[in-house]
């Protein structure tokens, strides 16, 4: 191999390194959400059972939006998806 063949290689193997890391971030931020969300659901189900509102399927709201959507839509914040869910 040539001294530039090498310089492409490794350039190539540091930028789909940087591209990895990037992606394993945004995963981690995504499970986050959908975590807190999941949380946040809860435990307003658990506030409805207990005043004896019923059940009001607020988890039809978490199901709109699936797990691949939110990761590789990166250009949108991850945030963004579940806004109205405080």
């Amino acid at each position: 191999m040539t001294d530039l063949q090498i310089i492409v290689v490794v350039v190539a193997w540091v930028i789909s390194a940087i591209l990895f890391f990037c992606f394993e971030w945004r995963n981690e931020a995504v499970n986050k959400e959908r975590q807190r969300v999941i949380t946040v659901l809860y435990q307003r189900e658990l506030q409805e059972v207990k005043s004896r509102e019923g059940y009001t399927g607020q988890y039809a709201e978490y199901n709109s939006v699936s797990y691949g959507e939110m990761l590789y839509k990166f250009w949108k914040p991850v945030g963004s998806y579940f806004k109205h869910i405080q």
